[in-house]
C-alpha cells in the first residue's frame, strides 16, 4: 500500500496514533515502517523488489533521479536497489530491478522512450515537429536526425513533472507488456535468464511496447491528436545509421 502512495504517516482521529503506534504488539512491522518512514513510494516499491510497480511508475512520469536532485538524505534509487534492507524479511537485491532503473537513469534516446511519462514523450514529439517545421523552410540549414537525436536527450524529466504518477493504476494488459518490454529490452541484452508467464508472448498488438528504435518515435506520434501532420518517415531510426553517427561533430551513444 505504501509503494501505491498510502500516507504511513497519517494519524488517527481518536487517539492521534501512527501507524507505527498501531503496530505495537508486531515488532517486526514497527522497524519495517521505521525503515521506510521518510521514503517516497518508488524508493519502497524499490525496497520491495516490486519491479512491475517501479516500471509502471517510471512510465508514468515519476522521476527516479529526483532524490539525487534534491539533495535528500534517503538512500537513492540505486543503492536502494543494489542492497538488503536492514530489517526483518527484507528481500535481497533483484538483477532485474537493477537494470531497469540503469536503463531510467540514462537521458532520452529512442530505446528509452517508453521509460518516460506522458507528458515528456509529447515534449519530444513536439521537438520533432519543430524539426518538421524547420525543415520545409528553405533558409534553413537541415540537421541530421542523429543531431536532433542528441539535442532531446537534454530534456530533463523535471521539466515534465507528473502531479498523479503515484496514483497510477495499470490493467493486466499493460502489466504484460512491460514484461515483455523488459525481457526483451534489458533482460536479453544482458543475458539474465528468468522465468515468464508463457501467456505475456501471447498479447494483443496494441499491449506490445515497440523494442525497435525504427518504430518507437512513430509510434509515439499516432498517438497524438496532431498525428495527421505528422510524416512518420521523419520519425524513424535504423540501426544502420549507427556506424554513420561517429561522423558527425556530436557524438551519440545508443542505448
Amino acid at each position: 500500500m505504501a509503494a501505491c502512495g498510502a500516507n504511513i504517516k497519517a494519524r488517527t482521529s481518536r487517539h492521534d496514533n501512527d501507524a507505527i503506534a498501531l503496530a505495537l504488539d508486531a515488532p517486526a512491522i514497527q522497524e519495517y515502517f521505521r525503515a521506510i518512514w521518510d521514503l517516497s513510494p518508488l524508493q519502497i516499491a524499490i525496497d520491495a523488489r516490486m519491479v512491475d510497480r517501479v516500471h509502471a511508475l517510471v512510465q508514468a512520469g515519476v522521476d527516479p533521479a529526483a532524490i539525487l536532485a534534491q539533495g535528500s538524505t534517503t538512500p537513492d534509487v540505486m543503492t536502494l536497489a543494489s542492497s538488503t534492507g536492514r530489517y526483518p524479511a527484507a528481500k535481497p537485491p533483484c538483477r532485474e530491478l537493477v537494470l531497469l532503473l540503469q536503463h531510467a537513469l540514462r537521458p532520452w534516446s529512442p530505446s528509452t522512450h517508453s521509460l518516460f511519462g506522458p507528458r515528456f514523450q509529447q515534449g519530444v514529439i513536439h521537438m520533432l515537429l519543430v524539426r518538421k517545421a524547420l525543415r520545409a523552410e528553405d533558409r534553413v540549414p537541415i540537421l541530421p536526425p542523429e543531431i536532433w537525436v542528441h539535442i532531446i536527450s537534454f530534456l530533463q524529466r523535471s521539466w515534465f513533472a507528473e502531479e498523479t504518477a503515484v496514483a497510477y493504476e495499470a490493467t493486466p494488459s499493460q502489466c504484460k507488456a512491460r514484461q515483455a518490454w523488459r525481457k526483451a529490452r534489458i533482460l536479453r541484452e544482458h543475458d539474465c535468464t528468468m522465468e515468464y508467464d508463457s501467456t505475456s508472448e501471447e498479447m494483443e498488438d496494441d499491449d506490445h511496447m515497440d523494442t525497435e528504435e525504427s518504430t518507437i518515435i512513430s509510434r509515439a506520434c499516432n498517438a497524438t491528436s496532431d498525428r495527421s501532420l505528422i510524416d512518420e518517415g521523419d520519425f524513424s531510426w535504423s540501426k544502420e545509421s549507427d556506424t554513420a553517427v561517429s561522423a558527425f561533430p556530436y557524438r551519440v551513444t545508443w542505448v
